[in-house]
């Protein structure tokens, strides 16, 4: 069995950890004097570039304001920006192992929002995650990938992918839905399937919003749709309005 099981109560503290350590704690960089755009994007404009880039989901109200949030604000804009640009060395691989799969290059969000696609190491990491996927110690065992005093594979691009890519497909054979995986894959799926039976809805945005579900599963969800759409569609971090 391939699933990755996890507390909501662990969950809380690895989700908030890892936000702080991976993606919103990037290393500082140097203030841009050139403007950010000022046009607030409206939900109607993001649902427009969401269908044109062939993706099938509805824009929510939370992702509508996330994506304003990072084109309004400097040092979200620029930490946005590093990361993207740090996933283009990483995309070629990626990709093609997603390709030959048959599975959606949007996948490439997942290690966007958990690392920022940089490869962490697991010292910073209260459940001593690693790697750009942030594999744990159970999870690296439950997937095949050897962690010992002379061998990480969580830091193996090739290898930490594989596993990767098995975990979420063997969600992807359960649950149908590739967002629901990539939702799984971050709090675990006993944690999800008593969700699911309290909701009685596999929707990840219904689960994330449930009085029952933490407030951290709906900020991923958040995260998630909106790293999905700036992936595909990166001039909306552009400097000038003019340029969107």
């Amino acid at each position: 069995m391939w699933f990755f099981t996890q507390h909501f109560r662990q969950t809380k503290l690895r989700w908030l950890i890892v936000m702080a350590s991976c993606f919103f704690a990037m290393p500082p960089l140097h203030a841009d004097p050139s403007p950010t755009p000022t046009h607030r994007i409206t939900s109607q404009e993001i649902t427009t570039i969401a269908k044109m880039s062939h993706l099938k989901f509805n824009v929510t109200p939370e992702v509508v304001a996330e994506i304003n949030f990072i084109r309004s604000h400097q040092d979200a804009r620029l930490q946005m920006l590093a990361s993207l640009q740090r996933m283009q060395n990483y995309k070629p691989y990626i990709q093609k192992q997603l390709r030959r799969n048959a599975m959606p290059s949007y996948l490439l969000a997942l290690p966007l929002i958990q690392s920022g696609y940089r490869p962490l190491d697991e010292s910073i990491h209260p459940f001593h995650a690693a790697g750009i996927w942030q594999f744990s110690p159970s999870m690296s065992k439950e997937c095949g990938l050897i962690i010992n005093a002379k061998l990480d594979e969580r830091l193996n691009t090739a290898r930490s992918t594989e596993a990767a890519i098995v975990l979420l497909g063997s969600l992807y054979e359960k649950y149908h839905d590739w967002r629901l995986a990539m939702f799984i894959y971050e709090f675990g799926d006993e944690a999800i399937d008593r969700l699911i039976q309290r909701v009685h809805s596999h929707n990840p945005w219904t689960l994330a919003r449930s009085k029952s579900a933490p407030k951290e599963m709906k900020r991923f969800m958040t995260k998630l749709d909106a790293a999905i759409i700036l992936i595909n569609n990166p001039k909306l971090l552009a400097y000038h309005e003019k340029a969107l």
